[in-house]
């Protein structure tokens, strides 16, 4: 089978078919983590604190805004963080995400994407970079700059 796109740093990249199939080995209690880390592209640490501070995501505009704060890089200079071109049905997700299990430790949840890819044959195996990286190339491809 095709390992698909492989990023110079080693993050695997998913095709539709990959997603599809890892998407469906995530126990339903963990799906919206993943969907949420996909839709937005957000690094996992800023997907953990959205969790702890939904008022980030102003559901009349479907748009993310991420304070300084949310973000806590080391070469972050902006202000804030804008997310959008979120698709319609993102609402409907974010509040499964919100309702669902808390975003585990990095740690764990490494181990469980490591888990799910073995289960479904993806190698090299999903990481927390790929969600992000995996959106980014999707965007490029259908021309979202």
């Amino acid at each position: 089978m095709e390992n698909g796109l492989v990023t110079a740093d080693g993050t695997k990249v998913l095709t539709v078919e990959e997603y599809e199939r890892f998407i469906n080995a995530i126990p339903e209690a963990m799906k919206a983590i993943f969907e949420i880390n996909t839709i937005t592209g957000l690094r996992y640490i800023e997907l953990q604190r959205l969790y702890e501070n939904p008022q980030w995501y102003y559901k009349e505009r479907n748009q993310i805004i991420l304070p300084k704060e949310a973000q806590k890089k080391e070469k972050q200079k902006l202000p804030k963080r804008t997310i959008d071109k979120l698709p319609t049905t993102f609402s409907y997700v974010f509040s499964h995400f919100l309702n669902g299990k808390k975003p585990p430790y990095r740690s764990s949840w490494n181990k469980d994407l490591a888990r799910w890819s073995e289960k479904v044959g993806i190698n090299p195996k999903v990481g927390p970079k790929t969600p992000r990286k995996t959106i980014e190339s999707w965007m490029l491809k259908t021309g979202i700059p």
